[in-house]
């Protein structure tokens, strides 16, 4: 009875390990203990591994336990008993304690397959997915959700997609209306520093004052109008051209014309409340401030009706002729360079009309009749215009051509010959081809026409009359096929690859352009800003508008500059470059890697952004400080009031940022 109950005993021990061992690994502890039963009962243990391995078909887990101790209990009995039948009782205990380990494998693997079907949804049924056995615990597996991890993915990829679409295809654009006048992000607060930290504060001051009184004397009262005049046409800003009538022969004249034109047009665009007025129309139109545009053409002030005068010419074009009847009241400069020397003018001026006024009381006192002539009155009052006037910092601009759409060519130079046969400048044009045809190595120079393709030809002449047609050792080295044209050199008279268009795809397809503007003509200089708004290393003069328009960072300036003595009012430098300069900045650029030749790409074109912007900003500025909320609709209709106007006071704090 109690060898029965010991041997119930252990069954149900054995019974219990097994079911455990569905939900848990079998530890070494119950292992041990299982092979030390087998020793002590070999038959009974036999007989429960036989009957788990025979269950094994049914249940996974109880047929490998009972796997695991028939292989160790026929281990240990043929360990034991080494001959008669107990040797070959465990022998076969162990063959089909191998052969059952083999099937309870296969069977694993065929649950573990119809619980990933189950799990997927395939092929299964509301039975399968109900039942729950000891098989499919032993083979749990723990899949984690996911699909939101899928989701997060797809949303990050479609947020790039998204920035990549804004950001590469929208292009940025400026609108006067959003500008923002703050002086701390106005570029020309550097300038500012550097300028009033000489000895012109003073007369900036003065000239302040002088602007304000200007704009002041057009704030008059209704009542204190005495003097009544038939109303005339209004506009806030009038833009007028000066260029004089240009003859059929003369293509220089009409190109300054047309340069003109195109820039007043330009200026009447971006400020809103403006209008393009001709010469000749000036006296037929009340206005807040006459801008003037011109080449060296007098201006009449006699036009101007109680208006605040203000001009824009170049620096070449000054001259005592141009203003006979005083300097404007304001003037409007292009570069930094310009701003210091009409500042420094200005202050000379002060230092000798104080001086002239001093020696004229002394000379007074001394005479007793203290009558003054009209002639002495009116010479004092051009003097002094020019002691007051004030200096606005407008910079320029040009139109942006960047197409991001074009792969640049780092590899390539570009050289684009913008005078005409009229012009007394040259462009180097002879000492760059000069230099390509001594240099077959080097790459490909793209040379085209804008004006005129006159200058094609003849320049096509001098590449085959040159003698440098031939290497050190006498061999030719230029294409009979071409023309005599060496094979570096891409210079064409076709007139459809000499069109705008075509130009400006080559300027955005090459990354290097070679001297875009010709020295000392400042109706070209700035074309050089074409250059820097495509991204491309520019190779120009040494000159002081050059150094501020092309930094070192993006560009490189070769040859010297003097600026001679002549007597005029603001002396131009003169430059001097030779082709040993030019060879070398070649040479210079071609050990350039490509990393640094988009980096100083990118950088000319951040360069040309920031002085667009400090255009567009001073333009919003001033169409701002002078045009907002004010219109002839804002008067009283009264019988008194009829014919009068009142102007709205000019907020100067607004431009003042531009006002030197």
């Amino acid at each position: 009875m109690s060898e029965h109950h010991h041997h119930h005993e252990t069954g149900t021990r054995l019974r219990r390990r097994s079911f455990y061992e569905s939900l848990e690994s079998e530890t070494p502890a119950s292992s041990t203990q299982m092979e030390t039963i087998a020793l002590h009962d070999s038959g009974t243990t036999s007989h429960h591994a036989y009957h788990s391995s025979s269950s094994s078909v049914g249940a996974d887990s109880s047929a490998g336990g009972s796997s695991a101790s028939a292989t160790a209990s026929g281990s240990s009995s043929t360990s034991d008993s080494s001959s008669g039948v107990w040797g070959i009782l465990a022998s076969i205990i162990r063959v089909i304690g191998e052969q059952l380990w083999y099937v309870k494998t296969w069977l694993t693997m065929q649950l573990q397959a119809v619980g990933l079907f189950e799990r997927f949804g395939y092929g299964t049924d509301e039975r399968s997915k109900r039942t729950s056995t000891t098989e499919t615990l032993v083979n749990k597996q723990y899949v984690y959700p996911t699909h939101w991890i899928k989701l997060a993915c797809a949303s990050m990829i479609v947020l790039q997609c998204l920035l990549y679409t804004y950001f590469e295809f929208d292009h940025l654009s400026l609108h006067v209306e959003e500008c923002v006048f703050n002086e701390r992000m106005m570029s020309a607060v550097p300038a500012r520093e550097r300028i009033l930290a000489s000895a012109t504060a003073a007369s900036n001051a003065a000239a302040m004052r002088f602007l304000d009184r200007r704009f002041e004397q057009q704030i008059v009262p209704v009542q204190a109008q005495h003097n009544i005049k038939p109303r005339l046409p209004w506009t806030c800003i009038s833009v007028v051209p000066t260029a004089p009538a240009a003859k059929k022969t003369d293509t220089a004249a009409k190109t300054k014309a047309r340069v003109i034109s195109r820039q007043a047009h330009e200026l009447a665009f971006l400020l809103p409340r403006s209008q393009v007025v001709p010469l000749a129309e000036t006296p037929n139109l009340a206005t807040r401030l006459y801008l003037a545009l011109g080449s060296g053409s007098p201006i009449d002030r006699s036009v101007v009706n109680d208006g605040v005068m203000a001009a824009m010419f170049p620096l070449s074009s000054f001259s005592d002729g141009l203003f006979p009847q005083g300097f404007p009241d304001l003037m409007l400069v292009k570069s930094e360079y310009a701003l210091k020397k009409l500042v420094l003018y200005r202050h000379e001026r002060q230092e000798e009309f104080e001086h002239r006024v001093a020696l004229r009381d002394i000379e007074e006192n001394d005479v007793k009749d203290q009558e003054k002539d009209k002639e002495e009155q009116a010479k004092r009052k051009i003097e002094l215009s020019k002691t007051q006037f004030g200096v606005f910092l407008l910079k320029t601009a040009v139109p942006d051509i960047y197409d991001r759409t074009i792969v640049k060519d780092w590899d390539a130079f570009l050289h684009v010959v913008v005078i005409s046969e009229q012009d007394k400048k040259e462009q180097l044009t002879k000492e760059i081809l000069t230099l390509w045809m001594q240099h077959p190595e080097w790459p490909t120079l793209h040379v085209r026409f804008q004006q005129s393709l006159t200058l094609c030809g003849s320049f096509q002449r001098f590449i085959t009359s040159q003698h440098q047609l031939t290497d050190d050792d006498g061999e030719f080295v230029a294409d009979r096929q071409r023309g005599g044209m060496p094979s570096n050199i891409d210079l064409t008279c076709d007139p459809v690859q000499n069109t705008h268009d075509a130009i400006i795809t080559l300027k955005n397809s090459v990354g290097f352009h070679l001297f875009p503007v010709p020295p000392e003509m400042e109706v070209y200089e700035e074309l050089v800003l074409e250059s820097a708004s495509a991204g491309a290393i520019v190779v120009t003069y040494n000159t002081p508008i050059m150094q501020e328009w092309i930094p070192d960072a993006i560009g490189v300036r070769v040859g010297t500059y003097e600026t001679p003595d002549t007597g005029g009012l603001l002396d131009l430098p003169v430059v001097d470059v030779s082709s040993s300069d030019i060879e070398h900045a070649v040479e210079g650029l071609l050990q350039l890697d490509r990393v640094h030749r988009v980096a100083s790409g990118r950088a000319a074109r951040v360069q040309y952004l920031e002085i667009r912007t400090h255009y567009l900003s001073a333009l919003a500025a001033l169409d701002s400080a002078l045009c907002d909320f004010d219109s002839d609709e804002n008067l009283d209709q009264q019988q008194h009031e009829i014919g009068q106007r009142s102007r709205k006071r000019v907020d100067m704090d607004v431009i003042r940022v531009f006002l030197y």
